[in-house]
Formats: C-alpha cells, structure tokens, sequence
C-alpha cells in the first residue's frame, strides 16, 4: 500500500492534536509523527504497528486487560488542564517540606534573669537596644527610677538611715565633748556611741547595691549575650 498521510495545523483543543485517518489496506505499517513548529522540529515513529481490516478483528485481536474493571483512567485531556507534566524518573534526593511555626529558646544554664530591689520607671541606657542586641557582661542595660507617681519603700529606708546617723553623729560628739568636763557619765557617753554604731549598721543593710542611689538604681547584665 503507498503511504498515507494527515496533517493538521493546530490543536482541536488545547494542548491535544486529533488525526483521524482511516488505512486503505490491512497489514503492517510503521506509524510516523512528523511534527513541526517554528521552535524546533520532532519525529517519533511507532514500527510494526499492526493494521486490521475492520473493527471486529481489531477487537478479536486485542489481549486481554490485567486490570480488570477497577482501572482508572487519566485522559490527556484530563492531564493539560493541571499543573502537570513528565519527565525522565532519575535517582535525586528527596526531603519533605512541612511549614510550620515555632520558638528559639536559649538552653538551660544560658539565659539570665535580671532583678531590682525598688520599683519605678525602667528607660533604657542607650539608644541602640533593640531586640538581639549583642551585649556585654557588665554592660548597663537599663535604670530603675521612682518618682513622685511611683514610691519606693526601699528608697525611703535609705533616706531614713542617713536621718538616724546624722543625729547619732552630732550625740556622738556632743556626748564626747560633755564627758571631759563630767558633765555627762561614761555610761552616757557609750550610750551614744552605740548608737552611732547602729546608724552605719542600718545604713549599710539598707544599701543593698552598690548602684543604689536614694530612688534610683543601675542594672546591669550578669553575663554576655543577646
């Protein structure tokens, strides 16, 4: 049989090319796709493919389905409508993705836990602390200041403190003046002079940090980090 040939220049729709011809005469032929587009140009033959005179036979001939009736079909026309395509199977990693949320702590032994002995208005020490600033051990992070909105009892003791020692003082020395002219007896004098002492005592419980000053207090970081 001569050689028989359709051609059809663009697709019925798209993505899918339909070409219906019908053989002259049965026998063995070799089918060829001859495709050509401005882009480049393909041919894909299929040898020895087998042609019947009519239906009946075609059908007679065609071995039987494996699969039975739970097959699944997935039509090309079905395949272009989706994000889908083929490819040569190759051998590559493989990894699955899960999005997802989640928090980054600091381990156990590396996180610090900052405290101040009066309560106020905390500012920060400079202007470039943000959120995963480096910082220092010993810098200065920030200032802890009552004011006349927010007390501190601690601030207060301190003021009284140094009340208490600056009168103890002026009877310390008023007492040591009288007890050379025996105007006031030794037992006297001792008197004060133990309650001279027991002003500093008091003054330096209550100065519980070197930072501390009255209403206002420095606090710093213990150790290095962000």
């Amino acid at each position: 049989m001569a050689a028989q040939s359709i051609t059809v220049n663009k697709p019925e729709v798209p993505g899918i090319f339909r070409l219906r011809m019908t053989p002259k005469q049965a026998g063995t032929y070799n089918l060829v796709f001859d495709i050509k587009t401005p882009a480049y140009t393909d041919k894909i033959t299929l040898e020895n493919v087998e042609v019947f005179a009519d239906e009946k036979t075609a059908i007679e001939k065609q071995a039987p389905s494996e699969g039975g009736g739970s097959d699944v079909s997935y039509l090309k026309e079905q395949a272009w409508k989706v994000e889908f395509a083929n490819a040569p199977a190759r051998v590559q990693p493989f990894s699955e993705v899960v999005k997802t949320s989640g928090q980054i702590l600091a381990a156990p032994g590396d996180e610090a836990v900052l405290t101040v002995q009066i309560s106020g208005i905390v500012s920060f020490s400079g202007k470039n602390y943000v959120q995963g600033s480096a910082v220092g051990a010993g810098a200065t992070l920030f200032t802890v200041k009552s004011n006349e909105v927010v007390q501190s009892n601690l601030g207060a003791a301190v003021t009284q403190a140094e009340n208490d020692l600056a009168t103890a003082k002026k009877n310390f020395d008023r007492a040591a003046e009288l007890v050379k002219d025996k105007i006031i007896s030794e037992k006297e004098f001792l008197e004060a002079k133990r309650q001279l002492e027991n002003a500093h005592t008091q003054l330096a419980n209550v100065s519980v940090s070197k930072n501390f000053n009255r209403n206002r207090q420095n606090v710093s970081a213990p150790i290095g980090g962000f």
